[in-house]
């Protein structure tokens, strides 16, 4: 995703869940999402998660809601960019 942010900026990630793979586990954020994008951090991108079957395992995906990094306002949202929602 770096590799493409270099050839094709762009400003925001959304994703379909799954993303702290295999638990949701907060003492895997560092590991499986913070340093893997760092890059992107440091480029300014903004994410929107989804949360998955697998990040629900801990506590019904509260801790990712609760890291703003991950761009989950409630359990439940909607987010629109110009014509995408």
């Amino acid at each position: 995703m770096c590799e493409l942010h270099d050839d094709a900026p762009y400003d925001y990630a959304v994703t379909t869940g799954d993303n702290i793979y295999d638990s949701g586990n907060p003492s895997d954020f560092q590991d499986n999402f913070f340093e893997p994008y760092a890059c992107l951090f440091d480029r300014g991108v903004r994410w929107h998660f989804a949360l998955g079957n697998h990040d629900v395992h801990t506590d019904g995906g509260s801790p990712e809601i609760d890291e703003p990094a991950f761009g989950i306002p409630a359990r439940y949202y909607r987010w629109r960019l110009g014509p995408v929602r």
